[in-house]
């Protein structure tokens, strides 16, 4: 029993690699909890600016008359008109036509604004 108590004593091959894992799992955990939000708000907003730059596509055209030696075309227009967030946004749309909600899905107060790229 001496020797049995002894050697418990004196062991650390167990109860120190266990906590040394449970430390470093937290800590990869809480990393990668903090990456993928990181990634979430990256990939949202790359979202966002492509939905912008669809949107401000122009599909408007104009064909002028063409008059030939023996026939002509008339001409022809079509006027693009703007999206519908596009006219009045609401308080809590910013400029990517995107509402902003907090954790509890509530709207926020005010909309931060997304920088529009020319």
């Amino acid at each position: 029993m001496k020797n049995l108590m002894k050697n418990l004593w004196q062991d650390e091959a167990g109860i120190v690699i266990s906590t040394e894992l449970v430390f470093v799992a937290s800590i990869a955990g809480i990393g990668m909890i903090v990456g993928l939000s990181a990634a979430r708000d990256g990939v949202t907003s790359e979202l966002a600016d492509v939905a912008a730059s669809v949107s401000s596509y122009n599909q408007g055209y104009i064909v002028d008359s063409i008059n030939g030696h023996g026939a002509s075309l008339a001409a022809s227009s079509y006027n693009d008109q703007l999206d519908f967030c596009n006219l009045a946004p609401a308080p809590n749309v910013d400029n990517a036509c995107l509402v902003r909600v907090d954790g509890t899905g509530a709207l926020e107060s005010a909309a931060a604004p997304v920088p529009s790229n020319p």
